[in-house]
């Protein structure tokens, strides 16, 4: 971390040399001296600052992260084999996310695809046991403020469910389609704007943290909001 104050400690030489050449003039030696002052109080901020909380440093000289949206699936069951539906994220023109064409699973014989139910799109998964399955899309750099924010934590639709707009904290209904008993299902979706500036990211996931799955069509509750990091 210490190398983000390199560019201070060279600017502290600089004015050491200035008020070395320039000591025989008063004027320049006074401003060189003012200058002294308030880099020392920066430098001291800085140096307090990565003490108390070393990441921040990073966060304030570190490259923008891209935007991102993510979402991951985990299955728990006894069955020899389950087939469920499970809903998707669409983009503001109503088509379903890249990311669920490749997929990154954990599980035995676990297949996906995207498919359409009465209820909407769904991806379907077929499997047995313990099933985990992520997604990740990358959605390029956006200016960093926070009606950018907004307009990206808009920009999606959930599908099978009574999604509309997000609300601070909110409660979602999402339909989920199983063929047999599942002991712990979780649904998490997260976008993120990759914003510095305004450090919001949008956060949905199983309410309660983890559902019970019954046979047939089901009712299951996310609960969203916006959280800050630091």
């Amino acid at each position: 971390m210490f190398i983000f104050l390199f560019p201070l400690l060279v600017l502290l030489i600089l004015f050491v040399i200035g008020l070395i050449a320039f000591k025989e003039r008063p004027l320049v030696n006074f401003t060189l001296k003012a200058f002294v002052v308030s880099f020392a109080g920066i430098f001291f901020i800085f140096c307090t600052l990565f003490l108390v909380h070393p990441i921040s440093l990073f966060y304030f000289f570190g490259p923008q992260q891209e935007a991102s949206t993510s979402a991951s699936i985990y299955i728990e069951s006894i069955a020899e084999k389950i087939t469920i539906y499970v809903p998707v994220l669409r983009d503001e023109n109503g088509n379903v996310m890249k990311m669920y064409e490749i997929p990154a699973i954990t599980g035995n014989n676990v297949t996906t695809a995207i498919i359409d139910t009465e209820h909407g799109k769904a991806l379907k998964i077929s499997g047995s046991g313990l099933i985990e399955i992520r997604m990740q899309e990358k959605h390029g750099k956006f200016k960093e403020d926070r009606q950018t924010s907004d307009e990206f934590f808009r920009g999606f639709t959930i599908s099978m469910s009574n999604y509309t707009s997000l609300e601070p904290y909110s409660e979602i209904d999402v339909r989920v389609y199983s063929d047999s008993e599942v002991e712990k299902f979780s649904l998490d979706f997260h976008r993120d704007p990759g914003n510095r500036v305004d450090r919001r990211v949008l956060s949905i996931r199983t309410y309660g943290g983890c559902a019970h799955l019954r046979k047939g069509w089901q009712v299951v509750k996310l609960s969203a909001g916006i959280m800050c990091w630091d």
